[in-house]
C-alpha cells in the first residue's frame, strides 16, 4: 500500500519517515535533513543512503575505471537492445545537439585513429561549430532524424582529409552536402556541374 496523504514541507517534496516508506513499500524516503555531507534530498529505503552522496561516489568510480564502465555498459547494450533503444532515444530527445555532438566526437576519435589522422578535438568544439542550418544550402539541420542518418543530418567534415581532425581543417555541413563534396577538390565539383548543365533538358 502506498502513502496517500504525506506531510509537505514545501511544494517540491513531501516528507517520508524510512519507517513509513519500508512498511508501504516504497524505495525512497525523505526527512528534510541533509546527510554527514551537507545532502538533502530522496534517500533509499534499502540502506538509507544518500541518492546524492551515490551519484558523487559513481561518478568517481567511472573516472577511476574509465574502460571497465564502457566494458559493462557495451555488455548491458547488447543485453538489453530494447531497454538500451529507449535509453538512447530519452537521451537525444533532452538535447539532440548535445546528443548528436557526444556521438560524432566518438566516432571521429576512432576514425582518426583508424586512419592514422590527427585528432584535437573537444567534445565541446563539435557542439560550438555546430550551428543551426547547413552552410552549403542554408537547409536547417536534423539533429534527430528518427534515429537514422537523413540528407538533413549533420554531419563533421574534414576540409582536407589528410589534416585529420584539427579545429582549423573541420566544418559541420548536412549529410547532402558531404555526400557530394565526398573526397573531391573544389575544381572537380564544378566540372562535374559544368557538365550537368549540358545535360539539362528544357520543357
Amino acid at each position: 500500500m502506498k502513502l496517500t496523504q504525506p506531510v509537505r514541507t514545501d511544494d517540491a517534496q513531501p516528507i517520508i519517515r524510512w519507517t513509513a516508506a519500508r512498511l508501504a513499500g516504497e524505495k525512497q524516503y525523505f526527512t528534510g535533513a541533509p546527510c554527514k555531507h551537507g545532502h538533502v534530498c530522496m534517500r533509499d529505503v534499502s540502506d538509507r543512503s544518500c541518492y546524492e552522496c551515490k551519484l558523487v561516489k559513481s561518478a568517481q568510480w567511472k573516472k577511476m575505471h574509465t574502460a571497465k564502465h564502457a566494458e559493462i555498459n557495451s555488455a548491458w547494450a547488447k543485453k538489453n537492445p530494447e531497454k538500451y533503444r529507449r535509453v538512447q532515444l530519452k537521451s537525444r530527445s533532452k538535447d539532440p545537439k548535445r546528443y548528436w555532438a557526444r556521438s560524432t566526437f566518438q566516432n571521429a576519435r576512432k576514425r582518426a585513429l583508424a586512419k592514422g589522422v590527427p585528432f584535437m578535438l573537444t567534445l565541446q568544439d563539435i557542439y560550438d561549430i555546430a550551428g543551426t542550418h547547413c552552410p552549403v544550402f542554408n537547409t536547417p539541420f536534423d539533429f534527430i532524424g528518427n534515429g537514422r542518418i537523413v540528407p538533413s543530418s549533420p554531419s563533421l567534415d574534414r576540409i582536407k582529409p589528410a589534416l585529420g581532425y584539427v579545429l582549423e581543417n573541420i566544418a559541420v555541413i548536412s549529410m547532402r552536402a558531404n555526400s557530394i563534396k565526398q573526397n573531391a577538390t573544389a575544381a572537380e565539383i564544378q566540372r562535374v556541374a559544368d557538365w550537368l548543365r549540358t545535360k539539362e533538358v528544357t520543357f
